[in-house]
């Protein structure tokens, strides 16, 4: 049998196949990028996807082509904010705005604890005494009363039971519902409640069913078998017997009306009781929204809308910077330049007492009230580094020339209100002409003669973006 043989031009093509996935599946993980905000701790951070969907952290985001960007919002409550993400591709203000943010449903729990023990018929029968009953009763009469009380004791205990899931049930409305907490504090003390009022938090529909179909089978079996014993249970003697009969008939009669209009009354409670803990247990407390990668994209807007407020008073929103590679942008501003010449940082005049060419020091600087035009990349970082090329006119001083100005510019600012520019400045200044220097010997009244030549030096400048001041006024 011949063994299996593969043309060496194919495995060269699977080969160059193989490499060309790995090559494309590396750069595409290589482009991803994930924005993680919390909502509770207000932190963000900003992830790389690397290959094998490893994360690592970087201080920014810089947008190629064929990537995604994640915006992940974790402790977010879904039951009570919508989100809304836009993409903007040109630089932003980075406001963020919030309403209080409120629970609507945190008074419940506390206002209405107590609603179902109100609404609920109370029995307030009095406890017996051993001494209730009199000496002639016969033991059938008083084994059917103590099988009473016993009766009147269940229910009693179904009724507080009933109070309890009412109260779980507003208890887990109010957290279900609840922004100020994070998902794990939510998900504990929903757990924590379920399995104080029922024992267990496995609150399954079958678990649901067969809980609440059982506390309904007890509590209708313990009213029949009471209204059956009243019927039973002869005319006793004793006064104080007597009166507890007769209050308790009342107490049965109104148990026994609110068990007919509300024929399920466990099994509706601890259904709705399931609903809300499934809820809660199964929810995902987080939201992401995906944006293919755009070089033009400079911030995600994310807008945080209540779903029980219809007039959205209740809002936040966020701004989250993308650093794009934009267009190159040319940039016009005005400010003030301050210069340095090294000869006109010094002037010339004749000493009288020696007939000689004497020094003394100027102005160390001169303002300038200036104009630049900046040129650097359309990215929508905090910081962005340009060229700038610009002229001004002197405030003071003897020369009042035009000074040309050319440097390096730090534009800064989402919307670059403000521009530090610094480098080289040139503009005419006065030296000595003829020959003559510092110490010459000269006739008394000699007019130092000067000529005024363009020299270069240095200047620091602060300027400002006019038409974003404008938009901001």
């Amino acid at each position: 049998m011949k063994p299996n043989y593969t043309p060496p031009g194919t495995i060269m093509i699977k080969s160059i196949f193989l490499i060309g996935l790995l090559l494309i599946t590396a750069s595409t993980y290589s482009q991803n990028y994930i924005i993680r905000h919390d909502l509770q701790k207000e932190k963000t951070e900003y992830l790389q996807v690397k290959r094998l969907n490893d994360t690592v952290k970087v201080r920014d985001i810089n947008i190629k082509k064929n990537g995604r960007i994640i915006l992940q919002v974790d402790n977010f409550n879904p039951f009570y904010w919508n989100a809304r993400v836009t993409a903007y591709k040109k630089p932003v203000d980075n406001p963020s705005s919030s309403a209080g943010a409120f629970n609507p449903f945190s008074f419940l729990a506390q206002g209405f604890g107590n609603f179902i023990s109100s609404a609920l018929p109370k029995m307030d029968m009095p406890k017996a005494s051993g001494d209730g009953l009199s000496g002639q009763a016969s033991a059938a009469a008083t084994n059917a009363l103590m099988l009473y009380k016993h009766n009147y004791e269940q229910l009693v205990v179904l009724q507080n039971k009933l109070n309890d899931l009412e109260n779980l049930k507003l208890k887990l409305s109010s957290l279900k519902y609840d922004i100020t907490k994070n998902e794990i504090t939510i998900k504990k003390e929903a757990e924590d409640a379920v399995t104080k009022v029922l024992g267990s938090s496995k609150l399954e529909f079958e678990d649901a069913f067969s809980l609440g179909n059982k506390l309904d089978n007890s509590f209708q079996s313990t009213i029949d078998s009471s209204l059956l014993l009243q019927g039973q249970l002869p005319k006793l003697s004793t006064a104080e017997t007597a009166v507890m009969i007769r209050n308790a008939e009342g107490k049965l009669m109104t148990i026994q009306k609110y068990n007919e209009e509300n024929l399920h009354p466990f099994l509706d409670k601890v259904n709705n009781v399931a609903s809300l803990y499934r809820d809660i247990s199964t929810a995902n407390f987080k939201y992401a929204y995906v944006v293919n990668a755009d070089p033009d994209i400079s911030d995600l807007k994310l807008e945080l809308f209540s779903r029980i407020d219809g007039d959205k008073k209740d809002t936040m929103v966020k701004y989250f910077t993308v650093r794009g590679k934009g267009n190159f942008k040319l940039r016009n501003s005005m400010g003030i330049a301050f210069t340095y010449f090294a000869d006109n940082n010094r002037s010339y005049f004749t000493d009288p007492s020696s007939n000689t060419i004497v020094k003394t020091n100027g102005d160390f600087f001169t303002p300038v009230l200036s104009t630049f035009i900046h040129f650097y990349g359309g990215s929508s970082a905090r910081i962005k580094w340009g060229g700038a090329l610009g002229f001004g006119i002197p405030l003071q001083g003897a020369q009042k020339d035009i000074n040309f100005l050319l440097g390096l510019s730090a534009v800064l600012g989402y919307n670059e209100p403000i521009l530090i520019t610094a480098g080289i400045s040139g503009a005419k200044v006065n030296k000595l002409d003829k020959g003559y220097k510092e110490g010459d010997q000269v006739n008394s009244g000699f007019v130092i003669p000067v000529r005024q030549v363009y020299q270069p030096g240095a200047f620091l400048a602060v300027s400002f973006n006019l038409s974003t001041l404008a938009r901001r006024n």
